[in-house]
């Protein structure tokens, strides 16, 4: 059952986003490439058996890269316009009938568009469109199986419309998770964000997690914003670097080891929604990296 056909049979259980993620072969678990943000992301997914290994003709394909921020990409409060350029083409290389590049903006959506610099990157790009789903109308809550905390949750339809989803987060600190990533990046794809924030929020997000299986995870760490996150301005260290993986929870176990957080070094147990999505069987803290320069 595809997210299209989930969509048609039933309006509240999330069961179409809870198949098992397919056998894909040996490999690494997680890419971590260095060098030019283009070329870098190429040769992390490149290493990873490529796009069209995720991407087939004809999909219709969401990206979901933070861009709630209207900060300009030096804060390394939002992806890199030119990383999900380069996720967006790749995708359309693929053969993409169409892709939608979505996230939740907690800003105005015009002054994310700019300021971010995603409007020009994705400027001339047919078959592309541009998503800020500041509506509730965008949202379709559904059952979260697993869940002990959140029990229900209203996810972007365009989320459950996808045959493939792309997730592009950006590496930064976060005043409350630690850490934002892969799975803290997520909370980009839900209508009501407050309520993790009142309740568990490391629970939540893990729980989270395991209705919202992302196809590929590619971690923004060109720049990592250090301190003062999400929204900076704080201290950016330049990482020239993205981390790939089928798992979003191997790419964010991957990914924090990059960066000081905060002014220390921090271990992929140590950041709580991450050992609890370990405990949940949703990826491992401890996965096979295979490094790449460009």
């Amino acid at each position: 059952m595809d997210r299209r056909e989930f969509m048609r049979l039933s309006a509240g259980a999330a069961l179409g986003l809870l198949l098992p993620p397919p056998i894909w072969g040996k490999g690494p678990e997680v890419v971590v490439a260095e060098g030019d943000p283009a070329r870098a992301v190429r040769a992390a997914v490149d290493a990873l058996g490529g796009m069209r290994s995720i991407v087939g003709p004809g999909d219709l394909v969401l990206v979901k890269p933070n861009i709630s921020f209207a900060r300009p990409p030096e804060w390394s409060a939002t992806t890199h316009p030119v990383v999900v350029g380069e996720v967006v083409r790749m995708c359309l290389e693929a053969g993409a009938r169409r892709v939608v590049v979505a996230d939740h903006p907690l800003h105005d959506p015009r002054k994310c568009i700019d300021r971010t610099g995603i409007g020009e990157a994705l400027k001339g790009m047919k078959k592309v469109s541009i998503l800020m789903a500041d509506r509730e109308r965008f949202y379709q809550e559904v059952k979260v199986p697993k869940g002990k905390v959140l029990r229900r949750v209203k996810l972007l339809k365009a989320l459950l419309e996808a045959d493939k989803v792309i997730h592009v987060p950006v590496a930064k600190s976060h005043s409350a998770a630690g850490v934002s990533l892969g799975i803290k990046g997520m909370l980009g794809l839900v209508w009501d964000r407050g309520y993790f924030h009142r309740t568990d929020l490391h629970r939540t997000m893990a729980e989270l997690a395991t209705v919202v299986r992302a196809d590929l995870t590619i971690v923004d760490a060109t720049r990592a914003l250090l301190t003062k996150g999400p929204g900076g301005p704080g201290k950016v260290a330049h990482l020239n670097a993205v981390v790939a993986s089928r798992r979003v929870l191997d790419a964010d176990a991957a990914a924090v080891g990059l960066a000081p957080w905060w002014g220390r070094r921090t271990e992929p147990w140590e950041i709580k929604h991450l050992a609890i999505a370990a405990d949940m069987g949703l990826g491992t803290l401890s996965p096979e990296v295979k490094k790449v320069r460009v």
